[in-house]
């Protein structure tokens, strides 16, 4: 279908309310094969609805065999596709029949058979699919003619930020143009070859001017027009501001940098990444990195990467290539020729991370919070969520042990909530899976976890501390403030901080904090410096939560209508009401009015009893194991009732308190 009036479609559908999240348009989908035979099925529902056009980008994890570019633009009359390679000059070869990809549905894709590259029994791969979709990315097909001046029309509605082409009617090299090749100036001067090392070079015969946001005109070079061969070109978009619950975000950006040789460098982007294609272009032997979050790119930890160009499996080299923020990313390697040698000029195409500030509201709480005991798998998960997870607490309920808490962003990594140690390592924390994570086997069906996907209503962010006020930049969207913020410092010992609205009965709330790991009460310090806003939230120059040079996280909650919300109130004689416009499945509330309450959690998962029955109730700033409370007086469809008179931990009166619940 064309993409204008694919386009046109969607822009009636926008006056309606509907928008277009970068979860609609980009997915990294990791995936164990199954083909044992010729025949076998296996259906990749990774939300993207391919029905309209689109690429999907196959590569073996563990195996050296070549990446697998397969389109909807390059199918036979019986759904079979013409493979691609991206580490080859190799013509198209196939459609091999049910083999590889045999259909495109609107929720994924669907493979068959055996074949090493996409299907291979128990082997891993990892798989990035494109949607064709104005102002992110389109494919166009032609027949060369041989002539110089050869416009190509597209549909991507914009310039686009890059061009892949290749001849897939005979062996020749892929072309690229990128936006900022010969550093931004008369960029269709240059070319550069995916398929290779090389830097860039001269193009005289490739590109003769520059794209325009309706064509892009070619020479007469065989790579790209040779008379009667055929040819296929992904044309990429760069920061159009289309996307996201306003409409208003850009998800893509073709952009460049010049490398320093010194770790620190910071790229800005108009979002935090999931994923990015780098190419140093001055430099050859120098590969097209492929990093992304699905299967590892923490903050301070080891990236994984794939290279386009090559065939070889996904590579550990031990080392930190970069780190990811709200703004952009920073190089951390030194003088690496591949992504940060001084005085090199690096491209690169990133795409925006699922956040509340790129993503749609959701519509449902279970797609974005899930509770699970563990199934003791050493093959990852062992907990299911049945979305990919971004952060996760820990704890045996019935027994005496600690919490832990861990994140996407944390890699293998976990920090405890109820004492102020330094993050560990925990090489069971991985989360290379679309629907759960970790795989270890202590983590049985004793062992709870609690899990949330970022979205509107939940962030996670890392950072340095300066010892000097300032602000940092969230992404849970321009209509969401953090309403709650928990601060730890990682690398060395140090309190849990917490900043909740409802602090001081909700005047100044930014004067005040307190701490997660202790059952104390509130504390008249402004470690906040200011409230937070719809884009940032404020940190003084105390050392609590901004401590120069340390390493620190922050999880911002916040309020989403129908999934999750943070109140405060204060309790009187009587039943108390925590009202929301749902029915909660998890509850933390703490009294901050008085020192020695603990944090209180409970959740449907263990049961939520009303009628003044028995609640199993955990602390989760203590090891204790759960006990039984008669303090909920109703549960309904908007909140929860608390029986009066039931002590300091729930209903004091006159006592201050904060919550957040969880539909």
């Amino acid at each position: 279908m064309d993409l204008k009036l694919l386009s046109a479609i969607g822009a009636a559908g926008a006056a309606g309310g509907d928008v277009i999240g970068v979860e609609d348009v980009f997915k990294t989908y990791v995936y164990t094969g199954n083909g044992t035979a010729q025949g076998t099925v296996q259906q990749i529902v990774n939300g993207i609805d391919n029905t309209g056009g689109g690429l999907v980008w196959i590569k073996n994890r563990g195996q050296n065999v070549s990446h697998m570019l397969l389109d909807t633009e390059r199918v036979d009359g019986n759904g079979d596709t013409y493979e691609l390679k991206s580490d080859s000059s190799n013509a198209q070869a196939g459609p091999y029949s049910g083999m590889n990809i045999t259909a495109f549905n609107n929720n994924g894709f669907k493979l068959e058979g055996n074949g090493g590259n996409t299907n291979e029994n128990n082997k891993e791969y990892v798989s990035w699919n494109f949607k064709k979709q104005e102002k992110f990315f389109t494919i166009c097909t032609w027949t060369g003619d041989g002539n110089t001046g050869r416009v190509i029309s597209h549909d991507l509605g914009s310039v686009p930020g890059a061009i892949f082409i290749k001849k897939i009617s005979g062996s020749d090299d892929w072309t690229v143009w990128h936006r900022r090749l010969n550093e931004g100036t008369n960029p269709h001067t240059k070319k550069i070859y995916l398929n290779g090392t090389d830097a860039e070079a001269a193009s005289t015969n490739d590109f003769t001017a520059a794209p325009t946001s309706t064509g892009f005109t070619l020479g007469n070079d065989g790579r790209v027009n040779e008379s009667s061969s055929d040819y296929v070109a992904y044309l990429f978009g760069h920061e159009e501001a289309e996307f996201g619950p306003n409409s208003d975000q850009k998800i893509i950006s073709c952009g460049s940098y010049e490398g320093t040789g010194s770790a620190g460098l910071s790229v800005t982007l108009p979002f935090e990444l999931q994923y990015i294609m780098i190419k140093n272009i001055d430099r050859a032997s120098t590969g097209w990195f492929i990093f992304d979050s699905m299967r590892a790119l923490p903050v301070g930890g080891e990236d994984f990467a794939l290279f386009a160009n090559a065939y070889g499996t996904e590579t550990s080299w031990g080392v930190e290539f970069i780190d990811i923020n709200a703004t952009g990313f920073t190089l951390k390697t030194v003088g690496n020729d591949d992504t940060n040698k001084n005085g090199d000029t690096f491209i690169y195409i990133a795409i925006a991370a699922e956040t509340g500030k790129t993503s749609k509201v959701p519509e449902n709480a279970s797609d974005v919070f899930a509770m699970d005991y563990g199934n003791g798998s050493t093959t990852i998960p062992a907990f299911d969520s049945g979305f990919p997870v971004d952060f996760g607490l820990l704890k045996r309920p019935a027994s005496s042990t600690e919490w832990s808490a861990t994140s996407r962003l944390q890699g293998p990594n976990y920090l405890v909530t109820n004492d102020d140690s330094a993050e560990a390592a925990g090489s069971a924390y991985v989360w290379d899976s679309n629907v759960g994570y970790t795989a270890v086997s202590w983590a049985d069906s004793a062992l709870l976890s609690w899990m949330w996907k970022r979205n509107a209503g939940l962030d996670c962010i890392c950072y340095k501390g300066t010892g000097s006020a300032r602000t940092i930049e969230h992404s849970l969207g321009s209509n969401n403030v953090p309403e709650m913020i928990w601060t730890k410092k990682r690398n060395n010992t140090g309190n849990w901080h917490v900043y909740h609205k409802g602090l001081n009965g909700g005047t100044t709330p930014q004067n005040y904090y307190i701490n997660l790991n202790t059952s104390d009460a509130q504390t008249n310090t402004a470690i906040w410096n200011n409230q937070p806003t719809s884009s940032v939230f404020h940190l003084s120059s105390d050392g609590h939560a901004n401590s120069n040079g340390d390493d620190f996280i922050a999880i911002l909650f916040s309020t989403v209508s129908g999934i999750s919300k943070c109140g405060y109130h204060t309790c009187g004689a009587g039943n108390v009401t925590l009202s929301m416009d749902f029915s909660p499945r998890f509850l933390l509330l703490k009294n901050i009015s008085t020192g020695s309450t603990p944090w209180v959690v409970i959740d449907t998962l263990r049961g939520i009893t009303a009628s003044a029955g028995n609640t199993p109730t955990l602390n989760l700033s203590g090891t204790s194991q759960q006990s039984n409370y008669t303090w909920i007086q109703s549960i309904s469809s908007s909140g929860i009732e608390i029986n009066a008179g039931q002590g300091d931990r729930f209903s004091n009166d006159g006592d201050d308190f904060i919550w957040y619940a969880h539909a």
